[in-house]
Parts: C-alpha cells; structure tokens; sequence
C-alpha cells in the first residue's frame, strides 16, 4: 500500500531530521558551555584580582562578583538544556529501535505470507515471490535510513 510507505517514509525523514537537529544543538551547546567556563574562569580570576587589590566589600569587588554569579547561573542553564537535549537524544534513538523492530517484523510477516503464497498453488504463484522480494527492499531501505540516524547520534 503506498499510503503505508508513504506514512513511513515520513516517520522515518521527521525523526531524522529531528535526530540530526539534536545532534547539532549538542555540538553547538557543548562549545558554548566550554566558552563559558573559560568566561567564568577569567570572571574568577578579576574578582581574586579586585578583592585583593580593593577588598572584598569594595564596588568594584562586589561588581565582578555579580558577573561571576550571572556566568554561573547561564551555565547552569546551559547544562540543564543539554542534559535534556541528551535525553531527547536518547529517546529518539529508543524511538528508531522500535522502529527497527517493527520494520522487521513487518518484513517477516511478508516474507512469511510470500512463503505460504508460493506454497500455494495455481494464479497465486507468482505472488509469494513478489512479496519476499518487496519485503527485502524495504527490509534493506529501511535498515540503511535507522543506521544513517544511528550514525547521527
């Protein structure tokens, strides 16, 4: 049924596209969360530099240490998004197994309806090899589309 193909040739391009998109964002939060722990280190060393220099009560003292805490707080947040965007990660990919699984089973099933077709005599026939043949073309199409998205994970 081609409207079956269809849906899963959707399914299949939605998740891979969203996989390749949480892939991306990790790379780019990674970097990011890296920047910002050199910021936090140089915001760590000017605050070291200004207590000892003005004292620890001094403006100028308690403004570096305002800089330090708002850095802290943005990389905290940036943490938590990335652990959440692993998390999508990881149930994308949960989400591509048992779509593995189903596709092979489904191909299974059609292998075992071509058998039982080719086992049939008569203007069925022809049928069972047809099926076994579709089953693996799309068993093998498949197959290559979860290995692409498992490679982008």
């Amino acid at each position: 049924n081609n409207n079956a193909c269809s849906c899963i040739v959707n399914f299949i391009g939605k998740n891979d596209n969203s996989v390749e998109a949480l892939t991306a964002r990790n790379q780019v939060l990674n970097k990011e969360i890296e920047a910002q722990k050199q910021r936090i280190e140089t915001l760590r060393a000017a605050l070291e530099n200004a207590s000892s220099s003005f004292g620890e009560n001094d403006r100028r003292t308690q403004n570096w240490q305002i800089q330090l805490n708002n850095a802290t707080a943005a990389l905290n947040n940036m943490e938590r998004e990335l652990q959440s965007n692993n998390d999508a990660l990881e149930e994308a990919a949960r989400e591509l197994d048992d779509a593995e699984d189903k596709a092979d089973k489904f191909g299974d099933e059609v292998e075992n309806a071509g058998e039982q077709s080719d086992d049939a005599s008569g203007k069925f026939s022809g049928l069972g090899t047809a099926c076994k043949a579709a089953a693996a073309t799309i068993a093998a199409a498949f197959a290559a589309v979860v290995e692409k998205a498992k490679a982008a994970l």
